[in-house]
């Protein structure tokens, strides 16, 4: 585990561009257009996932992957 590849300290702080879904519960972790905090990026991290979809610069979408 390479903790410089935690996706939660590279999500915080984002927009969400696409839903945020949980890949063992199916549970929704974040709605798209959501700013993410540090607690909600971590959340995301230890439910397992390893893709999030942000806005990046003049609104393109940003694929961010985790280890």
């Amino acid at each position: 585990y390479n903790k410089k590849l935690a996706i939660s300290q590279r999500i915080k702080g984002q927009t969400v561009a696409e839903t945020v879904v949980s890949p063992f519960s199916g549970e929704i972790l974040a709605e798209e257009g959501e700013v993410l905090t540090a607690e909600k990026a971590l959340e995301i991290e230890n439910a397992g996932v390893m893709t999030v979809t942000v806005k990046g610069e003049n609104d393109n979408d940003v694929k961010v992957l985790g280890n």
